[in-house]
């Protein structure tokens, strides 16, 4: 059994602003595999939950993808410079 957590932070010039990436997976070979994936973009205000499950031996996947829009900083600095 295996099991990983990766963060990703886009910190170098040219790639901030970019989402935060949140993935946790685990499995067992080519028996059972899961991945969890969040992504958190601020700028443009979404958050991307997935879960996906796969039994490669048997050819068998299953994801679910949720998606969730909230105020961001890119509505509200179009809005503010919009007054003047």
């Amino acid at each position: 059994m295996f099991s990983y957590l990766q963060i990703s932070v886009p910190i170098k010039k040219g790639e901030l602003g970019k989402p935060v990436q949140i993935d946790v997976g685990r499995g067992v070979g080519p028996y059972y595999q899961e991945n969890r994936r969040v992504l958190i973009d601020y700028l443009s205000g979404n958050i991307g939950l997935s879960h996906g499950i796969g039994v490669p031996m048997i050819g068998l996947g299953i994801n679910n993808m949720l998606n969730i829009k909230f105020p961001s900083y890119n509505d509200f600095s179009k809005k503010s410079l919009s007054f003047f």
